[in-house]
């Protein structure tokens, strides 16, 4: 049976049997005579679409692209995609059935990448701290640092008062390190757009 005769049968268009044919969905199912025209088994050709719209099913045949005329693209698969042994290997070990129709092997496929994508959002979600948590951090660390600027005073006053022999001298001393303390804590504490 030529191209046209198995696209009528299927009811699809001779391109999109050409298209099939160099993508090697149709492999093993077809020979070429001399003139370079396609013969195509359709019990096999059907067997071979059948299990190729199954994307859990594990592939059969020679594989490859045919020769010659009729040679498409190359596709190119995506980094991301584990190749067919492998999704093969996981719904296997996931239990399921190795044959299944392809609305349930898409939806399968459809699944995996949602939990692929929810386990990126997971993990960028953990590598970044949630706004509340530094904001609780920050504010101890701002309340260590204004009680012990606020001690300075009382730490110095020992010191001012073993130099400075004058009373006066000596207050003006503490009063004025603190109040540069206190006027500082003030500028940090006021909002920036006073």
């Amino acid at each position: 049976m030529n191209q046209a005769q198995f696209a009528k049968l299927l009811n699809v268009s001779k391109p999109y049997i050409t298209k099939l044919i160099n993508e090697g969905r149709l492999n093993g199912a077809f020979t070429v005579d001399a003139k370079g025209r396609r013969d195509i088994d359709p019990k096999k050709a059907k067997a071979l679409l059948d299990h190729s719209r199954d994307p859990a099913a594990k592939p059969s045949g020679k594989g490859g692209r045919p020769k010659g005329k009729g040679k498409g693209k190359k596709r190119t698969p995506s980094k991301r995609t584990p190749p067919p042994e492998e999704k093969i290997k996981t719904v296997v070990g996931a239990g399921l059935p190795n044959q299944m129709d392809y609305g349930t092997a898409r939806t399968l496929n459809e699944k995996y990448k949602a939990a692929l994508k929810n386990l990126e959002y997971e993990e960028k979600r953990k590598a970044l701290t949630p706004t509340a948590e530094i904001v609780v951090t920050w504010t101890r660390h701002i309340i260590a640092a204004k009680t012990r600027l606020l001690g300075l005073k009382s730490r110095l006053a020992p010191i001012v008062f073993e130099h400075v022999e004058d009373l006066d001298a000596r207050e003006r001393i503490l009063t004025t390190i603190d109040q540069t303390i206190r006027e500082a804590l003030k500028e940090l504490g006021s909002n920036p757009t006073d």
